[in-house]
Protein backbone atom coordinates (compact mmCIF):
# COMPACT_ATOMS: atom_id res chain seq x y z
CA UNK A 1 0.00 0.00 0.00
CA UNK A 2 1.38 3.49 -0.35
CA UNK A 3 -0.31 6.67 0.45
CA UNK A 4 -0.15 9.97 -1.73
CA UNK A 5 -1.30 13.36 -0.23
CA UNK A 6 -3.36 15.83 -2.31
CA UNK A 7 -4.57 19.09 -1.78
CA UNK A 8 -8.05 18.88 -1.86
CA UNK A 9 -8.91 22.56 -3.01
CA UNK A 10 -7.33 23.20 -5.65
CA UNK A 11 -9.27 26.04 -7.57
CA UNK A 12 -9.07 28.92 -4.99
CA UNK A 13 -7.24 32.16 -5.89
CA UNK A 14 -4.12 32.32 -4.43
CA UNK A 15 -5.08 35.34 -2.32
CA UNK A 16 -7.50 34.08 -0.29
CA UNK A 17 -6.47 30.64 -0.09
CA UNK A 18 -9.06 28.74 2.43
CA UNK A 19 -8.07 25.94 4.97
CA UNK A 20 -7.11 23.31 2.55
CA UNK A 21 -8.47 19.77 3.71
CA UNK A 22 -5.75 17.27 2.90
CA UNK A 23 -6.95 13.97 1.35
CA UNK A 24 -4.78 10.69 1.08
CA UNK A 25 -4.34 8.46 -2.06
CA UNK A 26 -4.58 4.82 -0.38
CA UNK A 27 -3.93 1.89 -2.48
CA UNK A 28 -6.00 -1.36 -2.07
CA UNK A 29 -4.79 -4.12 -4.18
CA UNK A 30 -5.90 -2.33 -7.69
CA UNK A 31 -8.25 0.22 -6.57
CA UNK A 32 -7.13 3.91 -4.67
CA UNK A 33 -9.89 5.45 -2.02
CA UNK A 34 -9.11 9.16 -1.12
CA UNK A 35 -9.73 9.58 2.47
CA UNK A 36 -9.88 13.23 3.82
CA UNK A 37 -8.68 14.34 6.94
CA UNK A 38 -12.18 15.13 7.78
CA UNK A 39 -13.08 11.61 7.63
CA UNK A 40 -10.40 10.04 9.88
CA UNK A 41 -11.39 9.46 13.75
CA UNK A 42 -8.30 7.67 14.90
CA UNK A 43 -3.93 7.27 13.52
CA UNK A 44 -2.45 4.88 15.04
CA UNK A 45 1.38 4.15 14.53
CA UNK A 46 2.65 0.36 13.67
CA UNK A 47 6.59 0.85 13.35
CA UNK A 48 6.94 2.17 9.73
CA UNK A 49 2.84 2.26 8.95
CA UNK A 50 0.09 4.06 10.28
CA UNK A 51 -3.63 2.70 10.60
CA UNK A 52 -6.02 4.90 9.91
CA UNK A 53 -9.70 4.38 11.34
CA UNK A 54 -12.59 5.81 9.13
CA UNK A 55 -15.48 4.70 11.26
CA UNK A 56 -15.42 0.72 11.17
CA UNK A 57 -13.02 0.70 8.32
CA UNK A 58 -9.13 0.63 8.92
CA UNK A 59 -6.63 1.33 5.96
CA UNK A 60 -3.20 0.75 6.50
CA UNK A 61 -0.33 2.50 4.71
CA UNK A 62 3.26 2.76 4.56
CA UNK A 63 4.56 6.23 6.50
CA UNK A 64 5.71 6.46 10.11
CA UNK A 65 4.03 8.24 12.46
CA UNK A 66 5.79 11.49 12.34
CA UNK A 67 5.44 11.77 8.19
CA UNK A 68 1.53 11.12 8.35
CA UNK A 69 0.66 13.55 11.48
CA UNK A 70 2.96 16.36 9.78
CA UNK A 71 0.52 16.59 6.52
CA UNK A 72 -2.83 16.81 9.05
CA UNK A 73 -4.08 19.76 9.86
CA UNK A 74 -2.76 20.90 13.55
CA UNK A 75 -6.04 22.69 14.86
CA UNK A 76 -8.01 19.18 14.34
CA UNK A 77 -5.84 16.60 15.38
CA UNK A 78 -4.58 15.82 18.89
CA UNK A 79 -1.85 13.22 19.53
CA UNK A 80 -2.62 11.80 23.08
CA UNK A 81 -0.31 9.41 22.80
CA UNK A 82 3.23 8.05 21.06
CA UNK A 83 1.57 5.97 18.95
CA UNK A 84 -1.92 7.66 18.55
CA UNK A 85 -3.43 11.02 17.27
CA UNK A 86 -7.27 11.30 17.27
CA UNK A 87 -9.66 14.14 15.64
CA UNK A 88 -10.49 16.16 18.00
CA UNK A 89 -14.20 16.32 16.38
CA UNK A 90 -14.33 12.44 16.88
CA UNK A 91 -13.90 12.63 20.63
CA UNK A 92 -17.71 11.65 21.99
CA UNK A 93 -16.89 11.43 25.47
CA UNK A 94 -13.56 11.82 28.31
CA UNK A 95 -13.30 10.00 31.47
CA UNK A 96 -10.45 10.49 34.08
CA UNK A 97 -8.71 7.72 35.21
CA UNK A 98 -6.97 6.96 38.64
CA UNK A 99 -3.67 7.07 37.12
CA UNK A 100 -4.08 10.56 35.74
CA UNK A 101 -4.75 9.72 32.18
CA UNK A 102 -7.61 9.97 30.30
CA UNK A 103 -10.18 7.30 28.01
CA UNK A 104 -11.49 8.84 25.20
CA UNK A 105 -14.41 7.28 23.48
CA UNK A 106 -14.70 8.35 19.58
CA UNK A 107 -18.57 8.37 17.61
CA UNK A 108 -17.31 5.25 16.41
CA UNK A 109 -17.39 3.60 19.64
CA UNK A 110 -13.98 2.83 19.93
CA UNK A 111 -11.83 3.71 23.14
CA UNK A 112 -8.34 4.86 23.40
CA UNK A 113 -6.22 5.79 26.84
CA UNK A 114 -4.13 8.52 27.05
CA UNK A 115 -0.04 8.37 26.99
CA UNK A 116 1.05 9.81 30.79
CA UNK A 117 3.13 12.20 28.64
CA UNK A 118 0.53 13.22 26.85
CA UNK A 119 -2.10 14.53 29.88
CA UNK A 120 -1.37 18.34 30.06
CA UNK A 121 -1.94 18.56 25.97
CA UNK A 122 -5.11 16.43 26.17
CA UNK A 123 -6.06 18.33 29.31
CA UNK A 124 -5.62 22.01 27.45
CA UNK A 125 -7.59 20.76 24.53
CA UNK A 126 -10.36 18.87 26.30
CA UNK A 127 -12.39 20.59 29.22
CA UNK A 128 -12.11 17.87 31.55
CA UNK A 129 -15.66 17.12 33.45
CA UNK A 130 -17.54 19.55 31.02
CA UNK A 131 -16.48 17.17 28.18
CA UNK A 132 -16.24 19.90 25.92
CA UNK A 133 -13.70 19.97 23.03
CA UNK A 134 -11.49 22.82 22.22
CA UNK A 135 -11.28 23.39 18.41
Amino acid sequence: MSVAYVESNRSAPPERMPDIEPRFAVQIGRRTEWVSAAQMDLVMAQRNYVSIFVGAREFVVRSTLHEFIAQLPEQSFLRVHRSLVVRLSSVNRVDALASGRYRLTLHCGRTVETGRRFRRVVRASVRVGSSEIQK
